[in-house]
């Protein structure tokens, strides 16, 4: 993990909270990573699945990954996340969540 793929609190440089994800996992940097390629599988499937999605599966899908990416300090993908739930049919809110999650999918495996 570089510096510059994260950020510290306050300081939205990066799609991902370092610290946040560190208090979560004890800072265990093994733990971490772990959780991040489990966090990144499930938004290449959300992601996969996205399009083709029924508006009446999207509020689900999307709280269940608004809770993942707060867990693993993905604010912004949350964010976007919980504004598809509220709208789940909105395209604007779709493109928006894949352009937060594609960023955030770069800077856990550039």
């Amino acid at each position: 993990m570089t510096q510059g793929r994260f950020h510290r609190q306050g300081f939205p440089q990066g799609p991902l909270d370092a610290e946040h994800l560190a208090r979560q996992t004890g800072g265990d940097a093994a733990l971490a990573a772990e959780v991040l390629a489990l966090f990144a599988g499930q938004l290449r499937d959300v992601l996969g699945a996205l399009d083709a999605m029924p508006v009446a599966a999207v509020p689900a899908a999307m709280h269940k990954l608004k809770g993942s990416a707060r867990g693993v300090g993905a604010s912004l993908v949350a964010e976007r996340a919980a504004a598809l739930e509220e709208e789940p049919g909105s395209v604007a809110a779709r493109r928006s969540l894949r352009e937060a999650a594609e960023g955030t999918l770069r800077a856990i495996s550039p």
